[in-house]
């Protein structure tokens, strides 16, 4: 019996009609049935599609393909099914990666438009297909990068999300979309403007436009991150040689981006509750016998309107952020202050001066914001786009410092809260308890689920960054510490809290399965 598993993908699907992957469907189904193999179904369906997702994703970001594989290495799988080889990858090293893996568990590539990769045969033809395939995506992205310049420098608008205050004409499918002012959308922004250069807070605005039911561009909520980026987008000024109507002078313009540009304006963060991001990491078993290992994010419910913070992995649920967090804090940031600690941490590391001590700290800092840029994605509130914008000078500045580091010995970053890491932790901003944490630590593992209610501090496992680390022991716990264990734990003990917490979290893992489930569809 020869077990066939068939593979469908499209790179682009706007309108999500599912035609190109569905007539991949069907040719992969009707190969198998012709052949008289019996097929691999995916969770979701016969097939495994990824649709719209480009052919050159990495692995973990095309999930139906990840499933797959996992069920290679399973040995569940005898022929893989494809209707052409770019559909199962464009690119020319995960192609032979993935005829690697093929290989080893003695699985057929078969090719519906092409050659067939068979364990033990030549590779020559369909590597240079992969080739073909690679240079062909490399000429379509210098195409569009090609017309999009011309676009923009002849003032034309590139296209993407409607910016608010405009609409988004195109006079036929060959010309690029044209920006026509909407004048009502047009006075609120400058409307905005006023108030906040006046003193008014973008909190209160984004609450009043939520209060009267107008949406934003996408139909969703205002916040004040999404005023802002509106106040301090350049599409507003229609710069030269922009060819559409301007909305906010540059006086205007200028003054409300020096009020927001002012570093002691300290906005509070999205996700900035949440100090175990970049810290958390998922150990749940996925088919293959492997841990997940993705960072688990900030996923906060909603019920009754009253939020629920929860930590959480997209595909293996969700658990409880205060709990977690306390016990974080018990297990691994009440050692930050025992003297052996800094001298386990120096000996490893060495003796850096000040200045090597200072690019360790900053390094830490920029790590949790790229951790909390992730987060604005995960939202809605930034599009990729824009987060890797935002994220590229920080990953070049933390570079830049490793560069640095390498060539000089180093000071525990613990060293920069003097001893008071347990007595300040309250105080201290969500970056600062992030690098305190990923100073002792690499991460912290979150076990899979343990059967039954209420919390299982087993399922959290420190990984720390120096084997000696784990041995010392930090001393006992005091009554103020206690005292806040048992708050926490209160709504374990009572039964109408119970309860309630149950169906918090039964439906929490509910709307995290959930979301797994639409993003393999």
């Amino acid at each position: 019996m020869t077990r066939a598993a068939v593979y469908c993908r499209i790179s682009q699907d706007p309108g999500d009609g599912r035609v190109g992957v569905e007539r991949q469907r069907k040719d992969g189904l009707a190969d198998a049935e012709r052949e008289g193999w019996t097929l691999v179904p995916d969770i979701s369906g016969d097939t495994f599609t990824d649709n719209d997702i480009s052919g050159d994703q990495s692995y973990t970001k095309r999930a139906a393909f990840a499933r797959m594989m996992a069920a290679v290495k399973a040995g569940k799988v005898d022929v893989v099914i494809a209707y052409s080889q770019a559909r199962l990858v464009r690119d020319v090293r995960m192609f032979l990666d993935t005829l690697d893996v093929f290989s080893a568990h003695a699985v057929t590539f078969r090719n519906l438009t092409g050659q067939d990769v068979v364990p033990g045969e030549s590779r020559t033809m369909p590597t240079i297909q992969a080739a073909m395939d690679e240079e062909y995506k490399r000429k379509i992205a210098e195409d569009v990068r090609r017309a999009k310049r011309e676009i923009a420098e002849n003032g034309q608008w590139l296209g993407g999300r409607r910016p608010y205050g405009y609409t988004v004409h195109k006079p036929s499918p060959k010309t690029p979309s044209v920006l026509i002012k909407d004048k009502t959308e047009a006075d609120r922004i400058v409307s905005w403007a006023k108030d906040f250069l006046g003193g008014r807070s973008l909190n209160s605005i984004a609450d009043e436009l939520t209060a009267e039911g107008v949406p934003t561009s996408m139909g969703g909520r205002w916040t004040a991150q999404t005023l802002r980026q509106i106040l301090t987008n350049r599409v507003y000024l229609a710069d030269a040689p922009a060819q559409w109507e301007d909305i906010l002078d540059a006086e205007t313009f200028n003054a409300v981006g020096a009020i927001l540009a002012d570093p002691n304006r300290r906005p509070k963060k999205i996700g900035a509750r949440y100090p175990l991001v970049g810290v958390l990491y998922c150990g749940a078993l996925q088919l293959d016998g492997t841990a997940c290992g993705a960072r688990m994010k900030s996923r906060p419910t909603n019920k009754g309107g009253r939020s629920i913070r929860r930590y959480g992995c997209r595909e293996h649920g969700t658990i409880n952020a205060d709990q977690a967090e306390a016990q974080v804090f018990d297990t691994v940031a009440r050692k930050a202050d025992l003297p052996r600690v800094g001298e386990i941490i120096r000996d490893a590391e060495g003796h850096e001066d000040e200045e090597a001590q200072a690019l360790r700290v900053a390094n830490a800092v920029d790590a949790g914001k790229l951790a909390s840029l992730a987060d604005l994605v995960a939202d809605g509130t930034l599009t990729p786009d824009a987060v890797r914008k935002a994220a590229a000078p920080l990953k070049n500045a933390i570079a830049s410092r490793e560069a640095q580091l390498a060539e000089r010995a180093g000071r525990s970053a613990l060293d920069r809260f003097a001893g008071r890491v347990v007595a300040d932790w309250a105080k201290l901003d969500v970056e600062d308890q992030r690098a305190v944490l990923l100073s002792l630590v690499r991460r912290v593992v979150v076990g899979p689920k343990v059967a039954g209610h209420g919390w299982h501090p087993e399922r959290l496992t420190p990984v720390w960054r120096f084997s000696a680390l784990a041995a010392i022991k930090w001393p006992e716990p005091t009554e103020a510490d206690e005292a806040e264990q048992e708050r926490l734990s209160d709504e374990y003990r009572d039964g109408e809290d119970l309860a309630q917490l149950r169906a918090d979290n039964a439906e929490a893992d509910a709307e995290t399965s959930a979301a797994g489930m639409v993003s393999t569809l």
